[in-house]
């Protein structure tokens, strides 16, 4: 009885691994299926892109546009980028931008000023004058290549990091004008230095008191919180992503990367100046590729028309990324029961 026992454990052994292979085998297979279908929103996409530098015009406000343009005849949602505070310059997320456009995305992002003081109310004021004039001025800086490229106006997301993740908030949230926007993405917002958030007020430490009535994503980073040599901290608690997030009363994606930077979306030539003035990790690469390709996701979701397939993997798979990421967080409008599946459907 003794030596069947040992033969019968013999016996089951190697169809137990047999069956636990095929089964790895099996989800592999899947997840492999998965990631090709996800992960292209973090590689360049199928359109070429051309640069446009639009010089001011007119009168009020006289701001620089850098405009990212996919070449191709077609109609394409247009997305307004707003970037950080000083030093940064808007063409120093040339790279980010050119791959958001890569995807089918019209990409406009104005230099809102070389320097600037602690309030912010101007900024939101030139994001509606702005978005007032592009479906009357921005294809009259279209050269006659460019004559069958079409910005669909009537989809319009606003994005910013930093502080123009604040502005691109506040200008979402109709703070001076009437709202104009169908989406809302902030990289790394941030509202001012530590104890002294920027005026006009928006933060006010209450959980979903940001009345946004659009989809809105929040991206974050695990050393945006650091200090950082001399310097003050880059995005610091409690004026960070985290409370953006927390505030926000509509429906919301908050994506963390863990071991990423406050500036780490910038380009490669300024890599430099981003790991002087704040806490990164070398290279930019990843996390601007991260930064663009979620951004990508959000918008196909949105304003883009092409579902929420990817967005929704990422969160049912954070390994998709190409930096590590916090598990990620959804929320439904306040008093919805709705899924991310049923909010955007892909």
């Amino acid at each position: 009885m003794a030596m069947e026992g040992v033969k019968g454990i013999w016996f089951s052994f190697p169809i137990g691994l047999l069956l636990s292979l095929l089964l790895l085998l099996s989800h592999a297979e899947e997840i492999t299926e998965l990631e090709a279908q996800s992960i292209e929103v973090f590689k360049e996409g199928p359109y070429s892109v051309g640069r446009l530098d639009i010089p001011p015009w007119g009168e009020d406000p006289l701001k620089p546009l850098l405009v990212a343009v996919p070449t191709a005849k077609g109609v394409y949602p247009v997305v307004m980028f707003l970037h950080a505070y000083f030093p940064v310059k808007n063409y120093f997320y040339w790279q980010m931008l050119e791959h958001v456009a890569s995807h089918g995305y019209i990409v406009v992002a104005p230099q809102m000023y070389d320097i600037t003081g602690w309030n912010t109310t101007d900024e939101m004021l030139d994001v509606a004058s702005i978005r007032s004039w592009l479906p009357e001025g921005l294809t009259n800086f279209f050269p006659p290549d460019l004559a069958e490229v079409k910005p669909d106006f009537q989809r319009v997301a606003i994005a910013g990091h930093s502080r123009g993740g604040k502005v691109a908030f506040g200008a979402a949230m109709g703070l001076f004008s009437p709202p104009s926007f169908s989406a809302l993405a902030a990289l790394d917002p941030v509202d001012g230095a530590t104890g002294h958030p920027t005026s006009p007020p928006l933060l006010t430490n209450s959980q979903n008191s940001l009345n946004l009535k659009v989809p809105t994503l929040v991206v974050g980073t695990g050393l945006g919180p650091a200090e950082h040599w001399m310097f003050p901290t880059c995005a610091p608690e409690g004026l960070d992503h985290v409370e953006f997030f927390r505030e926000t009363a509509g429906s919301a994606y908050h994506f963390v990367a863990v071991d990423q930077g406050h500036q780490d979306i910038l380009n490669d030539d300024v890599d430099f100046l981003a790991c002087f003035l704040c806490k990164c990790k070398a290279p930019l690469a990843p996390m601007r590729r991260f930064g663009a390709g979620i951004l990508v996701a959000f918008l196909d979701a949105t304003v883009g028309g092409n579902g929420a397939g990817a967005l929704n993997d990422v969160i049912r798979n954070p390994h998709l990324a190409p930096v590590r990421l916090e598990k990620p967080e959804f929320k439904p409008l306040v008093g919805s029961e709705t899924s991310p599946n049923r909010v955007m459907s892909g």
